[in-house]
């Protein structure tokens, strides 16, 4: 089911999840809780400096585009003020800017 890992993102063959009754959604959720001794082919054979650390999970993030799209949407809908809510930076934010700079993007 899996075409690409970039390590930032998996690109799935629709087709083969087709034919094996599976969704996006589901590769996400295994991927959310896929953990350091679920990598190894024994894991009661892990090096001694990952024994303590089998449980670890490999990736902090999962989600499907749609489930990217939401969060996007709803970080968008908060407001600057609201108690906990971090600040958001328009795209003329230093942030911004520096990113478009790393990036060998035009400034704007």
């Amino acid at each position: 089911m899996l075409v690409a890992d970039r390590g930032y993102a998996f690109f799935l063959d629709p087709a083969e999840m087709r034919r094996n009754h599976v969704t996006a959604a589901d590769v996400a959720r295994f991927i959310r809780h896929y953990r350091l001794a679920d990598n190894a082919a024994d894991p009661a054979v892990l090096p001694d400096r990952y024994e303590n650390r089998k449980q670890e999970l490999l990736y902090r993030l999962a989600v499907t585009p749609r489930g990217l799209r939401r969060a996007r949407a709803c970080a968008r809908g908060r407001r600057p003020d609201a108690v906990g809510a971090q600040s958001w930076r328009s795209p003329d934010s230093r942030s911004a800017t520096t990113r478009a700079r790393n990036w060998g993007l035009p400034s704007t």
